[in-house]
């Protein structure tokens, strides 16, 4: 295994987003600790200790030390236990995922030029940093079509991407030979088709145009739509998507039963009591939602971008930075729209981690727990419906429902 030591950095939140948060600093970026530092002397400095265990790590405890030593002062030994579990989570994630990476702000951010060497080193730095997150942004790093697609796709970690047909329109014929091409590889199964978003009642017939168009290259690739389930759009929807104040349980119970799916997600709303990734949220909340995802068996999530680092304003994004100084990019949602940070600005040659994002990934361990205690149940030949009892007693004390989980 390995130890890696962090320092808990801040941003400003000049207007609280949650009832009960307060304006003023609040803990989130995530550099590397790399030497010794200055702590002025009305502040506290928080030090993150990240413990990875290798598959072959003995089970049982295992203990560390942390050395702190301050100039004219006795040096303090701080005791660092962890247990080894006696098995090892899987290589590829339960669930899929959309966490999308927009490279305009990795443009902006490091003054590299889209399609240039240096561009396409950072942007694959951005998206193995999410997938080792159990994230894998929507879009590879390089053409689905390419012959480089393998070293992504191959990979067991990647779960999930997206078939690539065009936005609010779907290019069949110059997708056709490339869904072949996936389902001759046996990556088609890993694919989805997501190229509209958040449609109003009068789009939904031009929704149901696209997903003729997406199941015409074959009914294995399915149609996701960022939507409830409606009566409009049955039969036409592979994988509902609903943000979870629209969710109606009776209804994607329903759809589940014709063999439907649910992936779900969160946006600047809804806000509390939801659970949210919003920086002025508490910290149980980035990882409860995941314990939700488990209870419900909700087989993908989406987030609409995770490196917003430039405001936005008055209907544009700003032409600067402004991520590591304030938390609210977008209007009245601290932290929404970012999970990672630009590492160039405190000399990290890549990305730099959040709070929230380390909690995220918690939250999609304990995910992966569910899914092989569902599997081990199984095996031993335990119906279904005592099975799901007893998850339930497991994860209902810590979340009940949006509005009901322990702080």
């Amino acid at each position: 295994g390995s130890v890696a030591l962090y320092r808990a950095g801040y941003t400003q939140v000049a207007r609280p987003t949650l009832p009960g948060a307060k304006p003023g600093l609040q803990p989130d970026p995530l550099p590397p600790l790399s030497g010794a530092f200055d702590i002025p002397v009305d502040a506290t400095q928080a030090i993150w200790v990240q413990v990875h265990t290798a598959a072959e790590c003995e089970p049982g405890p295992a203990e560390s030390l942390v050395t702190v030593a301050v100039p004219g002062q006795p040096v303090v030994t701080v005791p660092v236990r962890v247990t080894v579990f006696g098995f090892a989570l899987p290589e590829t994630p339960s669930f899929m995922s959309a966490f999308a990476l927009w490279g305009r702000f990795i443009e902006l951010a490091y003054g590299a030029k889209a399609g240039s060497p240096e561009y396409n080193r950072l942007y694959e730095s951005y998206y193995w940093f999410m997938v080792e997150h159990r994230l894998p942004p929507d879009d590879l790093p390089v053409p689905v079509a390419s012959p480089e697609a393998a070293r992504f796709l191959n990979d067991a970690r990647v779960g999930s991407f997206r078939v690539p047909v065009g936005w609010n329109r779907v290019n069949a014929d110059e997708t056709r030979s490339v869904v072949a091409r996936l389902r001759d590889q046996g990556w088609l199964r890993k694919g989805y088709v997501y190229c509209y978003d958040e449609p109003t009642p009068e789009q939904y017939a031009r929704c149901r145009e696209l997903a003729d168009q997406v199941h015409s290259l074959g009914k294995d690739v399915p149609f996701l739509l960022t939507e409830q389930p409606e009566k409009e759009l049955f039969g036409a929807v592979d994988i509902w998507c609903p943000i979870l104040s629209e969710i109606r349980w009776d209804a994607v119970e329903a759809r589940r039963a014709v063999g439907e799916r649910l992936w779900w997600y969160t946006c600047c709303g809804p806000q509390a009591p939801y659970p949210t990734y919003l920086v002025d949220d508490i910290g149980l909340s980035h990882r409860v939602l995941s314990w939700l995802q488990a209870l419900h068996r909700v087989e993908g999530v989406l987030y609409w971008c995770v490196n917003v680092w430039a405001p936005y304003r008055e209907g544009r994004y700003l032409d600067r930075v402004g991520v590591w100084d304030e938390a609210e990019m977008f209007p009245n949602a601290n932290g929404d729209g970012f999970l990672v940070y630009p590492g160039k600005s405190v000399g990290v040659d890549g990305p730099v981690a959040s709070v929230r994002l380390e909690a995220i990934r918690d939250g999609n361990e304990d995910v992966e727990y569910v899914a092989l205690l569902r599997r081990l149940l199984a095996a031993k030949g335990i119906a279904e419906v005592d099975v799901e009892a007893r998850i339930r007693e497991i994860i209902t004390p810590v979340a009940r429902s949006f509005s009901e989980w322990t702080r």
